[in-house]
Formats: C-alpha cells, sequence, structure tokens
C-alpha cells in the first residue's frame, strides 16, 4: 500500500494491537501526537471492527449500515475523520466517510 501513496509514511509496529479490545485501540489512539494529521491503523478483529462502529457517530449516506451488514471481513477498511486532538478520541467522535469491503 505504500507504494501507492505519494510519501512514504512514518510505520510503527505496535505488538499491542494484536488482538486488542476496543478500550485498548482507543488508549492507543490516544497516544498519537498531535503532529499526525493522518494515522493508519492495521488491525484485527473482533477489536478493529468494533473500533470503526464505536467511533463512527455519524456516516455518510449507508456506510455505517454496509460496514456493518459486512461483518468486516479481511481486508476491510474504514476512513472515519475527527476534529481536534487525539487525545479526545472517544465513542462516537468520528465521521465514517468511506467504507470498502471485498464482499460488499
Amino acid at each position: 500500500m505504500a507504494d501507492e501513496l505519494s510519501q512514504k509514511p512514518k510505520t510503527v509496529y505496535d505488538e499491542r494491537l494484536y488482538e486488542a479490545s476496543l478500550g485498548e485501540l482507543i488508549a492507543i489512539l490516544n497516544e498519537a501526537s498531535d503532529d499526525v494529521d493522518d494515522l493508519l491503523l492495521v488491525g484485527h478483529n473482533p477489536g478493529v471492527h468494533a473500533l470503526a462502529d464505536a467511533l463512527a457517530g455519524e456516516a455518510e449516506g449507508d456506510l455505517l449500515a454496509r460496514m456493518n451488514r459486512s461483518g468486516f471481513p479481511t481486508s476491510s477498511l474504514a476512513v472515519l475523520t475527527f476534529n481536534g486532538s487525539w487525545r479526545a478520541v472517544e465513542h462516537g467522535v468520528g465521521r465514517l466517510v468511506a467504507y470498502w469491503s471485498p464482499h460488499a
């Protein structure tokens, strides 16, 4: 995926993401520096689906329904936007602006 980006992103491997709970994933996001504008979290289910669902207080069109209907299979991607600090990321503060699944 990095080959498709205009700039190679800084990559951080965090062992805590493996099998992390929803609360643990939010805590990891809260640790991100406010110098970070865009963050890509790659992880495993059920935590990643729970995270996307919990953070999406709003969604464009039927994206939230599509995401939850698909069950967030392997290789799914949810794009959420937030205002403010990473420390303020919590349930319902994001807006789901894109969702893609190999099965949706």
